[in-house]
């Protein structure tokens, strides 16, 4: 999880990974996790709290104290630390951190996380992404830096050097589709108000024993309330929507109680605005008191779902249909 570079008396640079083992060092210096890497003696576990433990990482806080001579890197990762310990505070005053967890896909602001991650990683290359490139990106792709990276790379030999615009054609080429992107299809089929390609894919995923209360927690609810949002927001605030850095800006200079009913991210930063600005083009294909209907129908079929022995499918099926006879010249 960490990595420093510790001088005579302080850490002078640091680096955070997940699955690396726990010290490392250019010389012979330390070694504090087993050959396999399956130790972690940083963590609130069994062994983290050992006696035998506690005392070798003191020893080694100890030494790291005391100074490194000029010339030896001192480099740290782990996973899982627990941060009330006493040396990770040590780390944390004497060492430059770098965190580098891995994106949690659970949490509602992840798309926006990895697509900070991709444009950074992107821009690198002299590559850019057209808006809808870049969703369908994000859902291929997924978290996994490694895997950002490969398609990436696949992409920009792809263009070659005189186009370096990535379009959405571009990535349904190259990117391998996930179970992410089946979900992301078919909110998007929703969106554009195609009923059969919507309910088509719901029957693939339950054909391949994908639970109907999955599908609609990650396919339609998700779909439903960002649409919802966005149209609110479009109504009610005078935000620039042309761009996604003017959008999020916009957003989050709000003034609190009117940003308060928005998702916000998990670390406080502001709010989850990735998933709304996506939804912006065909929140417009809505009427606001469609999109109330909307909701209030997916709210009756969640709970169908969960509460009686009504058919999943069907219920499925009906509520698809609902919600894209609310998109104005729906097909």
């Amino acid at each position: 999880m960490t990595a420093s570079k510790f001088g005579t008396t302080a850490a002078s640079s640091t680096r955070t990974t997940s699955h690396a083992p726990l010290c490392r060092c250019k010389t012979s210096f330390i070694s504090t996790s087993n050959r396999g890497g399956n130790a972690n003696f940083l963590g609130d576990n069994v062994l983290g709290r050992s006696q035998r433990t506690e005392a070798g990482v003191e020893s080694l806080r100890a030494t790291l104290e005391q100074g490194i001579p000029d010339g030896v890197r001192f480099l740290l990762t782990a996973h899982g630390v627990d941060k009330r310990r006493g040396f990770w505070k040590f780390i944390e005053k004497t060492a430059a951190v770098r965190v580098c967890d891995r994106i949690d896909t659970s949490r509602d602001d992840w798309q926006d996380q990895v697509a900070t991650l991709v444009t950074t990683r992107a821009r690198t290359l002299g590559l850019r992404f057209e808006p809808d490139a870049l969703a369908v990106f994000v859902l291929l792709a997924g978290e996994q830096s490694q895997q950002i990276g490969n398609e990436l790379e696949k992409l920009d030999i792809y263009l070659g050097p005189d186009r370096r615009t990535i379009t959405e054609e571009d990535v349904n080429v190259l990117v391998p589709l996930s179970r992410a992107a089946i979900v992301f299809e078919i909110g998007k089929a929703i969106q554009h108000g195609n009923a059969a390609r919507a309910i088509q894919l719901i029957d693939q995923q339950l054909a391949a024993d994908e639970s109907a209360i999955g599908i609609m927690r990650a396919s339609i609810i998700s779909v439903v309330r960002n649409l919802y949002m966005a149209k609110l927001i479009v109504g009610k605030f005078k935000i620039p929507t042309g761009n996604y850095p003017a959008f999020a800006g916009g957003l989050n200079r709000l003034p609190a109680n009117d940003r308060a009913w928005l998702p916000q991210k998990k670390d406080g930063s502001g709010v989850n605005v990735f998933p709304i600005f996506l939804a912006l083009p065909n929140a417009a294909n809505f009427d606001l008191e469609g999109l109330q209907s909307v909701m209030e129908a997916t709210l009756k079929a969640d709970q169908a779902l969960v509460t009686t022995g009504l058919d999943h499918r069907l219920i499925l099926h009906r509520l698809i249909v609902e919600i894209t006879a609310a998109r104005k010249n729906s097909n």
